[in-house]
């Protein structure tokens, strides 16, 4: 890290040391390669010395609290924007398959995992709650985006990019994150057939 942080930060001395006069910049490459040296060579340990006489008692305190405050932000920018990389792979593979594919897709999404967990929290020795009224109404509210996404196939026909939704509204119905299925239960299905 050293060497490349020597490298760097001493790029245009020759230059600068050219205004010096003509001798100013000659001997500065052949400097440079011997401090190189003396950094990277384990005999000399260079580098430590650097370390341990600079970095950690003068750039180690100042740079620290910055890298502990950026610390939570900044992995959650860099984990962010890594997911969703992935997730643009993932819809762009999902938009080049065939239409009959995509339904599946979206049917099996929307029933294979669900049914799965709807058998666990049933049978879970605990008393019914949290588990058994998410499944519920993630149920009631899938069956609805089935009943639209049925309806449209039948009345509408072909919709560009109507299985793309109705994946997305799945998985916003299903994953926990989002908490879907309980607001669509509650501010569409229950004032709809409220009485």
């Amino acid at each position: 890290a050293m060497h490349g942080i020597f490298s760097f930060a001493s790029h245009d001395v020759s230059k600068v040391a050219k205004r010096f006069g003509p001798r100013g910049g000659k001997h500065w490459y052949e400097f440079q390669f011997y401090a190189v040296l003396w950094l990277i060579l384990p005999f000399t340990d260079g580098a430590a010395i650097v370390y341990e006489l600079f970095t950690k008692p003068y750039v180690v305190p100042i740079v620290a609290p910055i890298a502990k405050a950026a610390e939570g932000w900044l992995t959650t920018l860099a984990l962010t924007l890594i997911n969703a990389s992935h997730l643009w792979f993932v819809v762009f593979f999902f938009m080049a398959l065939p239409t009959v594919l995509k339904r599946f897709a979206v049917i099996a999404t929307g029933t294979v995992y669900p049914v799965l967990a709807t058998i666990v929290a049933i049978s879970a020795d605990t008393d019914v709650g949290l588990a058994d009224d998410k499944w519920l109404t993630y149920w009631s509210a899938f069956s609805l985006l089935y009943l639209g996404m049925i309806s449209a196939e039948r009345f509408v026909g072909k919709v560009p990019g109507l299985y793309t939704l109705c994946l997305a509204v799945t998985l916003y119905l299903m994953l926990p994150i989002f908490d879907g299925s309980d607001a669509v239960f509650r501010s569409i299905l229950v004032p709809l057939f409220r009485q």
